[in-house]
C-alpha cells in the first residue's frame, strides 16, 4: 500500500510540472499588464473629458439657457448629479456585489471622491485658467457642505449604524440645498432688477 500511495505522489508531482512551469511563464507578463493597465485608464480619461467637454457640458449650457438659472444653480444641480451619477452607482454596485456588502469600501469612496475634487480639481482648474468666483455662492456650498458632512460624521459616532430616518435626512439636506440656490438666485435677480433700483432710489 505504501508502494501504491509513493507512485501516485510521483505521478501527481510530475503531472503537475508543467502546470507549475506554465504558471511561472503567465506571471513573466505581469508588468506588461500593469502598464498595458495604466494606458488603458489614460484613454478612459480622455474619452471621459473627451464626454464631457463635447455632450455633457453644451447639454448643460443649453438647459441652462432655457430654463434662465445663473450657473451656480446649475453647478448645483445638473452638474453634481452628472458628475455623481457614477459616484451612486460604484457605490451601489460596491455593495450588492458582494454577499457580505461592507459600506467603508463605498464610504470611503464617496469620501474620498469629495475630498478629491475640492482639492486636486478645483487646483488644477486654477493652474489651468485662473478665475473670479462668486464669494457669496461659494460660501453657500461650503456651508452645505460642511452640514452634510458634520450630520454623517454625528451618525456614525453616535449611532453606529445608518438608518432610514438619516439617509432621510441625508435627501431632505440636499433637496433644501437645490431649492436654497434656486431661492437665492430669485432674490439676487428680484434686488437687481430695474423696478428694485428705481423704488430703492425713490
Amino acid at each position: 500500500l505504501e508502494e501504491r500511495i509513493l507512485l501516485v505522489k510521483l505521478l501527481i508531482a510530475d503531472l503537475l510540472c508543467g502546470y507549475l512551469l506554465w504558471s511561472q511563464y503567465v506571471e513573466s507578463f505581469q508588468i506588461a499588464l500593469i502598464v498595458a493597465g495604466f494606458f488603458w485608464m489614460l484613454l478612459l480619461f480622455v474619452l471621459i473629458s473627451s464626454v464631457a467637454d463635447d455632450f455633457f457640458s453644451p447639454c448643460v449650457s443649453s438647459i441652462v439657457a432655457h430654463l434662465k438659472i445663473s450657473e451656480s444653480v446649475a453647478g448645483a444641480t445638473f452638474l453634481a448629479f452628472g458628475n455623481g451619477a457614477p459616484d451612486i452607482f460604484g457605490a451601489i454596485a460596491s455593495v450588492l456585489s458582494s454577499p457580505k456588502p461592507k459600506a467603508g469600501l463605498a464610504l470611503g469612496e464617496l469620501l474620498g471622491a469629495g475630498v478629491f475634487v475640492t482639492t486636486m480639481v478645483i487646483a488644477t482648474i486654477i493652474f489651468v485658467r485662473p478665475f473670479r468666483i462668486d464669494v457669496f455662492a461659494t460660501l453657500r456650498d461650503l456651508i452645505f457642505y460642511i452640514i452634510a458632512l458634520s450630520w454623517i460624521l454625528f451618525v456614525f459616532l453616535y449611532s453606529h449604524q445608518q438608518k432610514n430616518l438619516n439617509s432621510i435626512v441625508t435627501i431632505a439636506s440636499l433637496v433644501s440645498y437645490c431649492f436654497c440656490s434656486y431661492g437665492l438666485q430669485i432674490v439676487g435677480a428680484v434686488m437687481h432688477s430695474p423696478v428694485h433700483s428705481v423704488r430703492h432710489l425713490r
